[in-house]
């Protein structure tokens, strides 16, 4: 008769989910034999480690039955142990991932989707299999990432390489969607605008799940992690991260003061519109039609991109020419090509009958 037991050391019974023995008891007739299988499940196997080296001892203690213990020699009586060393190399499947931090991080411009319809962007690294077994997995991401619809899943023979692209889409629609929660203000009417301050920003990064909206920086991040699936088991993770730069614009001055200007003569003032982003901006201004006497050249036009601290502009003229004795105010509101930044000028000035207030442009 046999009781086996598998413990790491020469004593006490442990029990363990992925070595099992079986028959654990059992009774052995005279000339005859007994075999016993040891099953070794990696699967339950909880660990970490790329490779693992498992060690083990198989416990048994063997001793005659009942009916021979009373026979006369001594030594057949007497119990033995028999000590089995198990020993595996467990290797938990994984690749080896050729990734620089710039292929995990994508920078876009809002712009280039609107302006030039680009919507599908790329990450693309590369994936090795070290192993002498082939692997296979499932890669699965959040939107708006998704792998290639054929390398959803994958199986690598021992060596191979193979190129994984993972897909981001980001559409016209999504790009205006985003801007309602990156520009908070909400778009007043504009003959209700009475002051404006276009220098009055605060800084707040506003956390909405994957999405990071910056609104100091006018920028959102969508953060994501690529997850790869060994035999349905989570093994690795890769961030991944896509930053989106919308229009952000300013303006000097931040409001106009005419003054006293004689009836009829037109007083001139300019607007430096700057670009503070990487990619070009357009822009419309709009006004009220209750004021005639102010206009504003050019009227709409586009701002190229601007590199490091050398911000590109355009200069916008104001002209003021009152026909009434009267005090004029005005807003222009300066309105990019995503409709939620805009800036508004307020414009105040008087006509007057003195000719000491005659200008000459």
């Amino acid at each position: 008769m046999f009781d086996f037991d598998f413990t790491e050391e020469y004593f006490g019974i442990e029990g363990c989910k992925f070595i099992e023995v079986f028959p654990t008891k059992s009774q052995v007739s005279k000339n005859s034999k007994e075999t016993i299988n040891i099953l070794f499940s990696p699967k339950n196997v909880e660990t970490e480690e790329k490779q693992l080296i498992i060690k083990g001892y198989i416990f048994g203690r063997i001793f005659v039955n009942k009916d021979d213990r009373f026979k006369s020699n001594y030594f057949f009586r007497q119990r033995n142990f028999i000590i089995v060393e198990i020993s595996v190399r467990l290797y938990r499947p994984y690749l080896d991932f050729s990734i620089e931090n710039d292929h995990t991080n994508l920078h876009i411009f809002a712009n280039d989707v609107i302006l030039q319809r680009k919507s599908d962007f790329e990450f693309k690294f590369k994936a090795r299999n070290p192993l002498s077994c082939t692997v296979e997995g499932r890669l699965d991401v959040g939107k708006p990432f998704c792998p290639k619809k054929d390398e959803v899943d994958f199986a690598l023979a021992p060596g191979e390489c193979k190129n994984i692209i993972i897909l981001c889409s980001v559409t016209y629609e999504n790009i205006h969607t985003w801007a309602e929660k990156l520009y908070t203000k909400p778009v007043a009417p504009i003959d209700a605008i009475q002051n404006a301050d276009a220098n009055n920003s605060r800084h707040e990064v506003i956390d909405d799940g994957p999405f990071h909206f910056d609104e100091d920086n006018k920028s959102i991040t969508i953060a994501q992690n690529l997850l790869i699936r060994y035999s349905e088991e989570l093994n690795e993770v890769i961030p991944l991260r896509i930053n989106i730069y919308y229009p952000s614009i300013s303006v000097i001055p931040v409001h106009i003061k005419f003054g006293y200007v004689l009836n009829g003569c037109t007083e001139k003032a300019v607007v430096t519109l700057f670009n503070k982003s990487g990619s070009k901006v357009l822009f419309e201004v709009y006004k009220t039609t209750a004021t005639q006497e102010i206009v504003v050249n050019p009227p709409h036009g586009e701002i190229g991109p601007s590199r490091g601290a050398n911000l590109n502009f355009v200069n916008l003229a104001v002209y003021f020419t009152p026909t009434l004795c009267t005090n004029y105010q005005e807003c222009i509101r300066i309105v990019t090509n995503i409709p939620q930044h805009y800036i508004d000028i307020p414009i105040k000035g008087s006509g007057s009958l003195n000719e000491k207030f005659l200008t000459k442009l």
